[in-house]
């Protein structure tokens, strides 16, 4: 009886050291704890993780070891959970993410997973934890986080508009970029058709085009944004297609630029080019025009004066001179949009042309209008001919006068501005440090915009058959044009209008 219970014990301690042998040959730090967080195993992977022997850790609590703290993990730390203690109290297996810090200066990942050792009255015992070492896996999780959280704040940061659309033409991301420019919030945009953002022009060919692009595997050109408030934004799209492994289409991505500078800029360039073949076709039309005068002129003063001329003739000869006096009139405005009226320049301090010129436009404008002056400190002079200054103030005078029937303000501002305050519409102008700006506005009844981009052509005019030559505000753009400058006009109807003048400030040699 004694030798079979030697036996048997000398079997169990033989299995004991077999499997104690086994558990230290895993990589996988091993321990079994009671309810009160001792341990009661550890194997050789656990006790090298942390520098001890497995006979050393023995009898600790586990928290003791994996913290240093006088108390459980789950007490000590707020919000910890504690895989062997959920283990304990549900009798079920439990998985955790484990920190310790007593690895070495900076914190350690264990995978931990708790198994519940049953008794045979149901209860749990004790709790076997395997502990697998993920500190390189979580720390390359974070950094694939930082990474994604870096590329979306670049993505949604870069000054162009960025989008991906699936094989339906439906908007799969966007950035927050292309979301403000058109009055969205990413969220509303993403899942909806691109169409939805396309203005009428742009959709008859959007299809097509996404259907080539889905062929060719790449797309570039313009098109147009429809804002949420109506606005047209022209943009310039780069689009890629981006394949699976058998390049079937899966999504195309896009770049969109704005280009409304751009095409401000072509509109301005555009309207200078036509601006000058309409002064060299005027230019000559007055020059052939002035020789016909001239001879109407001779012819009329001949039979004016000729003593047997009767009365009646006399009269329709003066008529003729009259009519011929108000053709020379225009032809000096063809002649000054064109350039060729002669001109006395010289260095011109702009306040005090406006100074001067200021009871003439009183009386020019009528009572009911108010002048009001805001004129710079230091007085910017140009290279100008002071009297076609003058001129530019008189047309913009009379313009806002028959703009103002019942009254209102007219005002004159100066100041000298660089040349980063200039704006796309005045960027036309030669390479100046400083040039002075001039605004002129009034409270009239104002214009839309079609009327505003050909205000400055010959003989468009607004007013009614008979009462005016069409030719004053194109007047105004030859002066300026031959003084190196720019002239601009913003309006709005029943808002008034205001005119900006650039001209290159002096600077003596």
């Amino acid at each position: 009886m004694s030798r079979g219970m030697d036996e048997r014990g000398a079997v169990g301690g033989e299995r004991e050291d077999f499997l104690s042998s086994i558990l230290d040959t895993i990589g996988v730090s091993i321990i079994v704890v009671k309810e009160d967080c001792s341990i009661v195993y550890a194997n050789r992977a656990y006790g090298e993780k942390f520098g001890k022997t497995p006979s050393e850790v023995i009898g600790s609590r586990c928290y003791e070891i994996h913290h240093n703290p006088e108390k459980p993990c789950h007490i000590k730390f707020d919000k910890y959970r504690c895989a062997a203690g959920a283990c304990f109290d549900t009798g079920l297996r439990q998985k955790d993410l484990h920190v310790v810090y007593t690895c070495g200066d900076d914190p350690r990942y264990l995978g931990t997973s708790a198994y519940p050792l049953i008794h045979a009255d149901g209860s749990v015992r004790l709790v076997v934890m395997t502990m697998l070492d993920v500190t390189s896996r979580v720390n390359l999780e974070q950094k694939l986080v930082d990474a994604v959280d870096k590329y979306r704040k670049l993505y949604d940061g870069a000054p162009d508009m960025m989008y991906s659309l699936n094989g339906d033409a439906a908007i799969m991301l966007c950035n927050r970029t292309m979301a403000a420019n058109l009055g969205y919030e990413p969220d509303e945009m993403i899942g909806r058709s691109l169409a939805d953002f396309l203005t009428p022009e742009s959709l008859r060919w959007s299809f097509d085009r996404f259907q080539k692009l889905k062929k060719k595997g790449y797309f570039e050109g313009e098109m147009e944004f429809l804002a949420r408030d109506g606005r047209h934004l022209p943009v310039f799209v780069k689009s890629k297609v981006i394949c699976d492994e058998r390049q079937d289409f899966l999504m195309c991505d896009s770049i969109a630029r704005d280009i409304r500078e751009k095409k401000e800029m072509e509109e301005q360039l555009l309207h200078s080019e036509k601006m000058r073949a309409l002064g060299r076709m005027a230019g000559g039309v007055a020059h052939d025009f002035n020789n016909i005068l001239t001879a109407i002129t001779g012819y009329a003063e001949l039979i004016a004066d000729d003593p047997a001329t009767g009365e009646a003739a006399r009269y329709n000869a003066q008529q003729i001179l009259a009519s011929v006096g108000h053709a020379a009139a225009i032809n000096r405005g063809l002649l000054t949009f064109s350039r060729r009226h002669a001109s006395e320049f010289r260095p011109v301090p702009l306040n005090d042309v406006i100074e001067e010129r200021l009871d003439f436009l009183g009386r020019l404008l009528g009572k009911g209008i108010r002048i009001t002056t805001a004129l710079s400190v230091a007085d910017p002079v140009i290279v100008a001919d002071p009297v076609q200054i003058a001129q530019i103030l008189m047309n913009f005078a009379s313009n806002a006068r028959d703009a103002m029937p019942e009254g209102g303000e007219f005002t004159i501002r100066t100041e000298i501005v660089l040349r980063s305050d200039v704006t796309t519409e005045q960027a036309i102008l030669p390479e100046a440090e400083r040039y002075a700006l001039m605004t002129v506005g009034d409270t009239g009844n104002g214009m839309d915009d079609t009327t505003a981009r050909s205000i400055f052509e010959p003989f468009f005019t607004t007013k009614e058959p008979g009462t005016g030559t069409g030719l004053g505000l194109s007047i105004v753009f030859g002066i300026v044009r031959q003084h190196d400058g720019a002239v601009t006009v913003e309006s709005e109807p029943g808002k008034g209008t205001v005119f900006r003048v650039l001209f290159p400030l002096y600077t003596p040699a």
